[in-house]
């Protein structure tokens, strides 16, 4: 099944081009570095297709999600104040809501070729189903050599998933549902692009509070605040507006995020925190570090040799790097944690 639509997109002046094309009509480019396609899936059959497929366990959850408290056990999403306050603003109707997480990856080292996906996963799934690949929903899809311009990325995809919303979707036995957008995930590069902000690495980088940073010792730095001064929903929105209109720099602000449009809880709210990237990425390579500098030089090699050589099951296709070079992907370290 063709489940998706197809646009090349011409970087240089920023038109739409023929798929098939070549070169570009506008510029008269026809250097395929400054070309990009787009894949736009058909929303509404796949969102259709997932719910026939697991409505029994929505509602099981969902059952779950309204008796059940937040604590130890239950510590998902869904369970959190956020989701919960939603469900209070929501009509009596079906509806699923979903989780948008944005992402890219290279392609091929030689021509610099990279994909970007913007995808979402269902929260009223059990995490158990919810992580499967199979229920992930690609959204959209840029494969191009640069980083994608959001604003012609998604110039078609955010008006549909709009419609999407306000028409919603039918599902077999013509019982209508609804969709509902409540977050946005990813690593800093990539919801910087999404929320059209400045850099982690530049003043006001941070995407709840107002804290400047100071430039010491080559490298950006944000000493700790015992009262910041938070982004609140107000002032986020007006100061995304002013830096649209006035096309500078205005407390992080670099203009209006086309996210704006969909998400269902306002920004900041709706930015989620990636733990892979914060912490695993972050603090666990200090801390690990740390740790590896205290112990003898002996014991160092030993480590470093049983991560060369240690088992995992044949879904982790990738060998550990010692810790002494340094370039170690600490989220792999993980895995050795768990007997």
């Amino acid at each position: 099944e063709n489940l998706f639509t197809k646009r090349k997109v011409c970087l240089s002046c920023q038109f739409d081009i023929e798929y098939s094309a070549t070169s570009c009509f506008k510029c008269i480019s026809n250097d395929k570095t400054q070309f990009a396609n787009v894949y736009d899936i058909d929303y509404a059959i796949v969102f259709s297709e997932i719910v026939e497929r697991h409505i029994v366990d929505i509602a099981k959850y969902r059952e779950k999600i309204l008796s059940e408290k937040y604590d130890n056990i239950n510590n998902d999403i869904s369970f959190q104040k956020i989701y919960r306050s939603f469900l209070n603003t929501t009509f009596y109707q079906p509806f699923i809501s979903t989780l948008i997480h944005l992402d890219g990856i290279p392609l091929d080292t030689s021509t610099k070729l990279t994909l970007w996906l913007l995808s979402c996963s269902i929260l009223e799934l059990p995490p158990h189903l919810r992580n499967q690949r199979k229920n992930m929903i690609i959204l959209s899809m840029w494969v191009g050599t640069r980083q994608p311009i959001i604003k012609i990325w998604l110039r078609e995809c955010i008006p549909s998933l709009n419609k999407l919303k306000s028409s919603g979707f039918s599902i077999r036995g013509g019982q209508k549902w609804f969709v509902y957008f409540l977050g946005l995930i990813g690593d800093c590069p990539a919801i910087k692009l999404a929320l059209n902000h400045i850099g982690n690495n530049g003043y006001y980088s941070c995407w709840y509070c107002k804290i400047e940073g100071v430039h010491m010792c080559n490298k950006r730095q944000y000493h700790y605040e015992e009262v910041p001064t938070m982004r609140s929903i107000n002032s986020y929105r007006s100061e995304s507006k002013e830096a649209e209109v006035k096309g500078e720099n205005i407390n992080g602000h670099l203009g209006l995020s086309f996210f704006h449009e969909i998400l269902d809880i306002p920004l900041p709210h709706s930015i989620l925190m990636d733990y892979m990237h914060i912490t695993l990425l972050r603090h666990t390579r200090s801390v690990v570090l740390q740790i590896y500098e205290s112990i003898v030089p002996k014991k160092r090699s030993e480590i470093d040799y049983q991560l060369k050589f240690q088992q995992f099951p044949h879904t982790f296709n990738r060998k550990l790097k010692p810790i002494q070079s340094g370039h170690m992907k600490y989220v792999r370290f993980a895995y050795c944690s768990y007997d």
